[in-house]
Formats: C-alpha cells, sequence, structure tokens
C-alpha cells in the first residue's frame, strides 16, 4: 500500500555547466540568456545527470519526508531508463513503470552558467 502515487513525466536531466556569453533578455524571469555560435564546440567545465520529470520529483520529495511513494510513468528499453528504475528504488520509491521498446527515455539539457 501507498500513502500517494505520482503520475506523470520521466526524464533523464543532464546538467552542462559552462561560462557561456550571457546576453539580457527580459522575456525570461532571470532577464539573461545564453549565447553560443551554432554549430561550433563549446568548453564544457561540468555535465551531470540525475532523474527528473515530475512524477519522479515528487515522488523522490515524498518519499524522503517519510511518505510511502510510487512513481507511474513511461521510460524507454535503454540505459537512462534503467537507471532511472535504479534511481528511484535506492530513493524508496517504487516505481510502476511502462518501458517503450520503441521510443527512448525522454532527455533534457540544462545549461547553467558558471561566471
Amino acid at each position: 500500500m501507498f500513502d500517494i502515487v505520482t503520475i506523470g513525466s520521466i526524464t533523464r536531466d543532464n546538467f552542462l555547466e559552462s561560462d557561456f556569453n550571457l546576453i539580457p533578455w527580459p522575456r525570461v524571469s532571470s532577464g539573461k540568456a545564453i549565447i553560443f555560435p551554432v554549430g561550433e564546440k563549446m568548453s564544457i567545465r561540468r555535465v551531470y545527470s540525475t532523474i527528473g520529470g515530475n512524477s519522479a520529483n515528487a515522488s523522490v520529495t515524498l518519499s524522503r519526508q517519510g511518505f510511502r511513494a510510487a512513481c507511474f510513468g513511461k521510460i524507454g528499453n535503454d540505459i537512462s531508463g534503467r537507471e532511472i528504475r535504479e534511481k528511484l528504488q535506492s530513493e524508496k520509491v517504487k516505481p510502476l513503470l511502462g518501458v517503450s521498446k520503441n521510443v527512448p527515455t525522454a532527455y533534457s539539457a540544462i545549461l547553467l552558467h558558471k561566471g
């Protein structure tokens, strides 16, 4: 029995830290945007990955607060999907996951400026 079951997206979040060039951009909450030349290599200081998505994030947060949580969502039949399952289990979250044979695990890249 679970206290809560979260339902929604599950992703592999990849964070890339660099000294990106910043410009003022009032359309976003930070007021800044990152710019870089299209098609060119970027020097990246650090890369790290973790699970993400609303279902995964919420279930881990609730589990850490002592709730018996389960995470319902979909992953791909790939290394990212397997690592997400393992991470949920290590966080004491029951993974209730559909596994797609044809579609990879959702993936996002988050660019972080470290200046």
